[in-house]
């Protein structure tokens, strides 16, 4: 596995330029975000948090996890960033935009490495890409940027030894992808992506370097099994029952299906989705996946070998976060815009192929310049989206006054923004909000006590005595609602 022939290889000066364009991209998209406020869980993962508080928060997520994931260089991550940040949350938006920018440059590494030319133009899709919004403007998702930077240095580590050698290249990798793993295991496919990806560039010859991943596998294995513990046993603070293994199965499919196309055309985003059509068509996107995935195979000899790895890296990272394996976020909805960041990578290096093969091996001036304009066009769109997207994180009002435009089935959406009403004093439109969340989910105990707490507020004893019986009947460890109710 070599990088691209020189002829595509792009002068220093085109490189510098390159990069300067993907950081001046992150900053221009993801402005309006990074003075945004604190956002549904943050709290409890900063400022609510006693282990970041704590003089010896550092090492304490290592020994004595208190939160939902075992995810504890994260932890200490986060311990450092408080004392750097405290309250203020633009530094904490600040390295998420920066973790991005590194991460799209680190994609284009990648690419280079595997003989993918047009790398620089995959950085900047990465970088504006509409789908990676949530996970750099939500703090509680920078885990995500971690995890991804760790991980495709640890890629690119990894090339480097299949192509040159050396064992001190092999543990670097290593490590860096432990690191990885550490940060936010769902980055647990990666060995699998590197192995398509050897496979790819190797073919037969690639034995020593499938072996050498074996180790990755096993960490992969481990820390997976140790997140489905954690994730069975810590769920996060919205209950309800987890829906059951057939109907997370299709739904999965629906989500995998719905991730391709978002990829390709994100023009249907939100912060929550609706659950997907059952029935009849509810075996459709696995029945067309196996019918591609058969395709590619037959023809591995020729263009279909291309197909597969593209696939692979794609489709390989959501495996894990589709819906198959039981994740305490199927309670909030079947799929999410932070659990697709890593499968950008796979999409973004499709992008760069396509413009590759759109140019062919010596393109005319015509056709360089038409290529030209339909790329910066993609660019300018995708990043057009993802700047009104990332406005929408500059406060919590505003995400969860989008989250009910885009899905108004969605209850949690109506819970949250009731919340905030509440908060503001606006009680008769947080009731309302409360109201529809009861409608859609009447057997939640937090609707239930939050319509108690506004009526108590108005005066409405009756009615809210009546809402915090009916919520601690729901759940009878929820004290706020005991409290209230005494």
């Amino acid at each position: 596995m070599t990088p691209y022939p020189a002829a595509l290889s792009p002068s220093r000066g085109v490189r510098w330029a390159v990069a300067v364009a993907v950081i001046g991209a992150v900053l221009l998209v993801y402005w309006p975000a990074l003075w945004g406020g604190w956002l549904w869980d943050d709290g409890l993962e900063l400022w609510q948090n006693p282990a970041v508080k704590a003089a010896e928060g550092w090492w304490t997520p290592w020994v004595r996890p208190a939160g939902m994931d075992y995810f504890p260089l994260k932890g200490s991550i986060q311990w450092i960033e408080w004392r750097a940040f405290g309250e203020s949350t633009l530094g904490y938006h600040a390295v998420s935009a920066a973790l991005h920018a590194v991460g799209a440059l680190l994609v284009w590494r990648l690419l280079s490495q595997s003989g993918i030319p047009y790398g620089g133009f995959a950085a900047l899709v990465f970088a504006v890409h509409p789908v990676a919004v949530e996970s750099v403007a939500w703090m509680s998702e920078q885990k995500n940027g971690l995890s991804l930077v760790l991980s495709l240095a640890a890629s690119c580590l990894y090339l480097d030894f299949s192509r040159r050698g050396g064992w001190g290249r092999y543990a670097a990798a290593t490590a860096a992808f432990l690191a990885a793993l550490l940060c936010k295991s769902t980055v647990v496919m990666l060995p699998a992506c590197l192995a398509a990806l050897v496979l790819w560039g190797q073919g037969r010859g690639a034995r020593r370097d499938l072996w050498a991943l074996l180790p990755w596998f096993a960490l992969s294995l481990g820390l997976g099994l140790v997140t489905i513990s954690f994730q069975g046993h810590r769920a996060i603070g919205v209950t309800g029952p987890m829906p059951a293994l057939p109907e997370r199965v299709t739904q999965a499919g629906w989500s995998l299906l719905l991730y391709a196309r978002d990829a390709v055309l994100p023009l249907w985003l939100a912060p929550l989705y609706p659950p997907a059509p059952m029935g009849a068509w509810a075996l459709v996107p696995w029945t067309t996946g196996a019918a591609v995935a058969a395709l590619l195979v037959a023809r591995r000899r020729s263009w279909g070998r291309h197909g597969l790895v593209a696939l692979a890296w794609f489709f390989l990272p959501l495996l894990p976060v589709c819906g198959v394996v039981a994740l305490s976020y199927l309670r909030v909805a079947p799929r999410a815009d932070h659990l697709a960041y890593l499968s950008l990578v796979g999409s973004s290096g499709v992008a760069a192929a396509v413009v590759a093969l759109a140019l062919g091996a010596r393109p005319s001036r015509t056709r360089s310049w038409l290529v030209a304009v339909l790329a910066t066009a993609g660019l300018v769109g995708l990043g057009a989206i993802a700047r009104a997207q990332a406005a929408h994180y500059r406060s919590a009002k505003a995400l969860w006054s989008w989250a009910v435009e885009r899905n108004p089935d969605a209850w949690l959406a109506h819970n949250n923004l009731g919340q905030v009403l509440m908060g503001e004093g606006r009680l008769e439109e947080a009731l309302a909000q409360f109201d529809a969340a009861s409608a859609l989910r009447p057997d939640s105990a937090e609707v239930q006590a939050n319509r108690g707490d506004v009526d108590l507020a108005l005066g409405r004893l009756p009615l809210a005595r009546a809402a915090f019986e009916r919520a601690v009947a729901l759940d009878p460890t929820l004290s706020g609602a005991r409290y209230n109710l005494a």
